[in-house]
């Protein structure tokens, strides 16, 4: 038959004239405009109440974080002094313990060596008097 139809193109006057259309009522309508502004100014307003509000709490978070590991590492000094200390105690414990046993083998020793004494100086006493 040899009938074509256009395609919907950029070049279609019914294409530009439907979007056109918006475009203008949009550019006409300076209320419109406005209360759009006005909306958008108050959507940054908020976008930036908000942002400050997480840096607030970031900065909150990490003061707190930091305040944490302070703690942690003042206790964790606090029980290597307790352990320090345990380990002295026992350590000195160990050396009274040393010196008394030493101090009571040495006291043994002694009075084995008074009695040997004594003894010696009774068979002497005896040993003399058998002689006279």
């Amino acid at each position: 038959l040899g009938i074509s139809f256009p395609e919907n193109t950029s070049t279609d006057p019914i294409c530009c004239k439907q979007t056109n259309t918006t475009d203008a009522k949009e550019q006409e309508d300076p209320v419109s405009q406005q209360a759009t502004n006005k909306q958008n100014e108050a959507n940054e307003k908020r976008a930036s109440r908000i942002a400050q509000q997480e840096k607030k709490r970031q900065e909150r978070i990490q003061r707190q974080l930091k305040q944490k590991q302070m703690r942690e590492r003042r206790l964790a000094s606090k029980r290597e002094q307790m352990q320090l200390k345990r380990e002295q105690h026992q350590q000195n414990a160990k050396n009274i313990a040393h010196v008394v046993q030493n101090q009571c083998q040495s006291n043994a020793q002694t009075a084995r060596e008074a009695r040997e004494q004594l003894q010696k100086q009774r068979q002497a006493e005896m040993a003399e008097a058998r002689r006279l």
